[in-house]
């Protein structure tokens, strides 16, 4: 699963938004969509994400290096 696909579903968001992208900048992103990603990460990765790893999701990059570490696994 792409990253922009995944915070698009969370948030109406421009799915074409540059990797750089803070998530906290995105139209709408609140805490409550950050929990939200984070369950849906977790669901796509089939495990639940560490501390460190979720005080890392910053921006869309962050989300789409998460999601290739993981399937480089």
């Amino acid at each position: 699963m792409d990253a922009r696909q995944l915070i698009s579903e969370i948030v109406a968001c421009d799915a074409n938004a540059p990797v750089e992208t803070e998530l906290q900048a995105l139209e709408g992103w609140d805490s409550i969509m950050a929990v939200r990603l984070i369950i849906r990460l977790e669901g796509v990765l089939g495990r639940e994400l560490d501390e460190d790893e979720i005080d890392g999701l910053r921006s869309i990059g962050d989300v789409e290096t998460l999601l290739g570490e993981c399937v480089a696994r």
